[in-house]
């Protein structure tokens, strides 16, 4: 739940609403702020993390299909298993084990520069110039 007029983020996780409203935990966050709770606070997406600010909206989406112009912030995604560790800006750890091969809590991932964009757009040849000149930059 968000409240514009004072821009501070309420998150629950596990929320259930019935005869009693009840959640597995929750987090308050202030927008205005980018302070950061103190290491090992969980939060609703337990890694001690606001979820909101990472999302993406429906009229970002069209936005950028319609325009033909990617989307040049970070996006947030969960992992179905995650390795039982944080990292910076993370405040939590909420994992599977200690597996290399699962991400950290906090992981940040980018496409390699050979990966196929275009692949996955419906037209490749406006997308792979975009593509190109986004990742063309220093």
């Amino acid at each position: 739940m968000l409240d514009k007029s004072s821009c501070t983020l309420y998150e629950l996780y596990n929320a259930r609403f019935g005869s009693r409203a009840r959640a597995g935990s929750g987090a308050i966050w202030n927008l205005r702020s980018n302070q950061l709770p103190p290491a090992g606070w969980t939060s609703a997406d337990a890694a001690g993390l606001p979820i909101l600010p990472g999302l993406l909206n429906y009229g970002q989406v069209k936005r950028a299909v319609q325009t033909k112009t990617p989307i040049r912030h970070a996006i947030r995604f969960t992992a179905d298993r995650t390795r039982s560790a944080y990292i910076w800006p993370a405040r939590h750890r909420a994992g599977n084990g200690g597996s290399m091969n699962l991400p950290p809590m906090g992981a940040r991932f980018r496409l390699k520069l050979s990966f196929n964009v275009a692949a996955y757009c419906h037209n490749s040849s406006s997308c792979s110039r975009e593509y190109r000149r986004a990742t063309s930059r220093p």
